[in-house]
């Protein structure tokens, strides 16, 4: 092999290590993504049952109808 054919090698090899780099990360951010917006929403469910606690009548109707969905 000469010279040039062996730089070759190296750049199609580092270019492919970069592109499954690239791609890794964006599946990663991906992920966390998903897992921030479920944290979101799981403290908006919580805020909202801390709103309707079982204090009145009201209260039981609405949790109970909420649930239910």
């Amino acid at each position: 092999m000469d010279s040039s054919a062996d730089i070759a090698i190296l750049v199609a090899e580092e270019c492919e290590h970069k592109v499954n780099l690239t791609a890794e990360k964006t599946s990663n951010s991906a992920e966390v993504g998903w897992l921030m917006m479920f944290g979101i929403e799981e403290k908006k469910i919580e805020s909202l049952m801390r709103k309707f606690e079982l204090k009145s009548q009201f209260a039981v109707a609405v949790s109970s109808g909420f649930f239910s969905a």
